[in-house]
């Protein structure tokens, strides 16, 4: 993509004002791939502008997404790893404690194949996921899972115990938005759970334009601890935890793997971490290197956000 020049015109459109604060006082925080991120003076937020318009952007969910991108529907499609079974669990011991009774009712937003709506199904939960792709949709279900091809705006399946959004927040158009319609799909002191890159990552300041999780045609936001927090108390959430994540790398077992000095990261692990400083500096030709190396660890760069709806 990546030359505004081969585009339609009316498939792009600037942002005139920000999302979270709506001020209008931006300046340029950085290039990639051809797309300008810009960020907000008043409150920090970063975004991207130009940007696909809505329209274009809605399209290309519904019909292009997963087709383009096979080998992405297929890891959506595995069994749920262990970890996301206990994730869960976990949180299931706490929407208990509301009080309410019956099964808890979970509703994964932008589900995809149904690998999360599957895990929270394992886990005890009565799960639906709900996503534009009727690619996705169509695929999950074969695996006899909850799967709708609705838009969170129009949804009309009661209200959850728990509504999760893993990696969306940062492709929609308004999170502001976003989240009040989650928000509204959720049970009094009922919870919401939120997962998005971290633009705060020490690997963002290592590999600047080079971080292979920016994709700032489709992310058109890049959150903060700080950003995140503040749209969740926005949509009248409180009990805001944020914690970083490791992401989804291959070797993402060893953060959990004790060693003989009794720390929680592998041996091969630590070894990684040691020598990618090396692969930042890599030249140019070597992008796809970085990026599997990247990919690999997945060490930190992803934010994961639980907060109570207080209304």
């Amino acid at each position: 993509m990546h030359n505004y020049a081969q585009l339609q015109c009316n498939n792009l459109e600037c942002v005139e004002t920000c999302d979270l604060c709506g001020s209008s006082n931006f300046t340029k925080e950085l290039q990639v791939g051809g797309w300008n991120l810009v960020k907000c003076k008043n409150c920090g937020l970063i975004f991207t502008s130009p940007r696909y318009t809505k329209m274009y952007s809605t399209e290309m969910y519904e019909s292009k997404y997963y087709e383009t991108a096979p080998s992405y529907l297929t890891a959506q499609l595995l069994e749920p790893s262990a970890d996301d079974i206990y994730l869960a669990k976990s949180l299931m011991k706490i929407c208990k404690s509301n009080g309410r009774q019956g099964i808890p009712r979970f509703l994964d937003v932008g589900c995809g194949g149904g690998v999360i709506v599957n895990a929270f199904q394992k886990g005890g939960w009565h799960a639906v996921g709900i996503d534009l792709s009727l690619k996705a949709i169509t695929s999950g279900r074969k695996k006899g899972l909850d799967l709708r091809t609705v838009d969170v705006e129009n949804i009309e399946l009661g209200k959850f115990d728990l509504v999760a959004a893993f990696h969306v927040l940062e492709h929609v158009h308004s999170p502001k938005e976003f989240l009040q319609r989650c928000t509204q799909r959720m049970y009094k002191n009922s919870h919401i759970l939120i997962e998005v890159p971290d633009y705060a990552c020490r690997a963002v300041r290592k590999m600047r334009e080079n971080w292979p999780y920016f994709h700032p045609d489709r992310h058109l936001f890049q959150f903060t601890h700080e950003t995140l927090t503040e749209y969740l108390i926005q949509a009248k959430c409180d009990s805001v935890r944020i914690e970083r994540v490791h992401g989804r790398g291959l070797v993402e077992g060893y953060r959990s793997l004790p060693t003989k000095k009794g720390t929680r990261q592998g041996l091969f692990r630590n070894l990684l971490l040691k020598w990618r400083p090396l692969f930042y500096w890599s030249p140019k030709n070597r992008q796809l290197l970085r990026y599997l190396f990247c990919h690999t660890l997945g060490y930190g760069e992803f934010i994961r956000a639980f907060a109570r709806r207080s209304l």
